[in-house]
């Protein structure tokens, strides 16, 4: 069985990329490396779009950010990486 880290997202014809899932899958070699942390702005390098969290509350499709994604999403905006719209319930990566 392989392993590995997970990260997907989806891409939104208005020039946004929205990551909705990041997961170590339970592979303890991966796990609190600073992974997603590293991603993301390799996201927005790769795709060439802007890069925003999914929001808190779920919508049709059950997309929604778990407490364990505030955590990435805010470590990256005390590196002054991503800003929080409160309006939108999203991070940016800036």
């Amino acid at each position: 069985m392989i392993r590995s880290y997970t990260k997907t997202g989806q891409i939104f014809a208005c020039a946004a990329c929205r990551v909705i899932m990041m997961n170590n899958n339970g592979f303890a070699p991966v796990k609190a490396k600073g992974i997603p942390d590293a991603l993301i702005p390799v996201i927005r390098q790769v795709v060439g779009r802007s890069v925003q969290s999914s929001p808190r509350a779920g919508s049709s499709l059950d997309v929604r950010r778990v407490p364990p994604a505030d955590k990435v999403w805010e470590r990256l905006v005390a590196a002054n990486l991503a800003r929080y719209d409160e309006a939108a319930d999203v991070y940016h990566l800036l």
